[in-house]
């Protein structure tokens, strides 16, 4: 990963003498999510049953980018998050930040706090896509901004003097 790499401790303002660092990757390394985060999205992946959207087959139900989302979508699945994470928090020292984590009830039932302390929300915003409780609400919540952009745009484009070709190319 990294060669010849110190560090330093900075206490009372005074920096104490440099500190070999041997194994590790950087705060903000794009390895450290994989290599940390793995076993517990791995654990969580192995026990909770995931989404099933129509008749195709069940996905996963735990999403992890720069935060770790987790559908859930029975209400025993709890007990197996919590312990799952109380598994991983002993075996790695980190610590799940309830105030940094969300919560979202899927598939028609509701639930007002977990023992983990994570707030719930009716919907959970992804990489711009809007996650609600059912397809139905998912699908309105994504859409409707995207829809609305594009007719502002074909209003826009209407107003312009453009002659057929040209707007064909716009289009």
């Amino acid at each position: 990963m990294y060669t010849d790499v110190i560090s330093s401790v900075q206490v009372n303002g005074t920096l104490d003498g440099p500190i070999p660092i041997h194994c590790g990757v950087g705060q903000g390394c794009s390895l450290s999510m994989a290599l940390c985060l793995h076993p517990l999205l791995s654990m969580l992946d192995h026990s909770l049953r995931g989404l099933q959207i129509g008749r195709r087959k069940r996905y996963q139900p735990v999403l992890a980018y720069a935060d770790i989302t987790i559908f859930v979508t029975h209400p025993e699945d709890f007990l197996k998050i919590n312990t799952t994470i109380k598994c991983f928090e002993r075996a790695t020292g980190a610590l799940l930040n309830p105030h940094k984590s969300k919560a979202m009830a899927i598939c028609g039932w509701t639930a007002q706090a977990t023992e983990l302390g994570i707030k719930f929300y009716d919907s959970i915003k992804i990489f711009g896509v809007t996650f609600g409780q059912t397809v139905q609400h998912t699908m309105k919540h994504s859409w409707t901004g995207v829809i609305r952009g594009i007719r502002e745009q074909a209003r826009t484009a209407y107003t312009r003097s453009l002659c057929l070709s040209q707007r064909v190319c716009y289009v």
